[in-house]
């Protein structure tokens, strides 16, 4: 397994599109707060779903996708 390089908030619309990652967390911690953050401000407009996902570095090997 490659290197943890950090967290993204990953918000999914009540619709179904796409989803939209958001800014790199350091910590989970942070990250954790900015999903809160987002979770409090869309609950009232468009009942989005807010994750947090681990991104990790695969390198450079050609065989991962």
């Amino acid at each position: 397994m490659g290197e943890r390089l950090g967290y993204v908030v990953v918000t999914y619309n009540r619709y179904g599109g796409k989803p939209f990652v958001g800014f790199m967390h350091d910590t989970l911690y942070s990250a954790m707060e900015s999903r809160d953050e987002s979770a409090r401000f869309s609950k009232a407009a468009s009942q989005e779903r807010h994750v947090i996902a681990e991104v990790i570095e695969l390198g450079e090997d050609k065989s991962h996708g």
